[in-house]
């Protein structure tokens, strides 16, 4: 404790802090395809109203193909996973999602 209070009071505390303790692993991931996504909503290329639905539902698509991977669901766990992503990318077309 007597350590953490001395850290508390340095000037440089909060930013070091920050450093620290950035994003890693999926938090840093779905941050970076957020930070895409919306690039690409602004540009009127992807279709949506916010980044984090896009970035969620892909997360999931992409974990749901790993596990069914590891589980040894085979070619039809591909074919399904291809046509999830084709649907999901139809339904980004900026023509058709507002």
């Amino acid at each position: 404790m007597p350590g953490s209070l001395r850290a508390a009071l340095h000037p440089d505390f909060p930013a070091a802090f920050d450093d620290a303790h950035a994003p890693v692993g999926v938090d840093a991931l779905a941050g970076a395809l957020a930070e895409r996504v919306a690039v690409l909503q602004s540009r009127a290329d992807v279709g949506g109203d916010a980044p984090g639905p896009v970035v969620t539902t892909l997360l999931e698509l992409l974990h749901g193909q790993a596990l069914a991977a590891l589980l040894g669901a085979g070619e039809a766990a591909d074919d399904r996973a291809e046509r999830a992503v084709s649907i999901l990318w139809r339904g980004l077309d900026p023509g058709k999602v507002g």
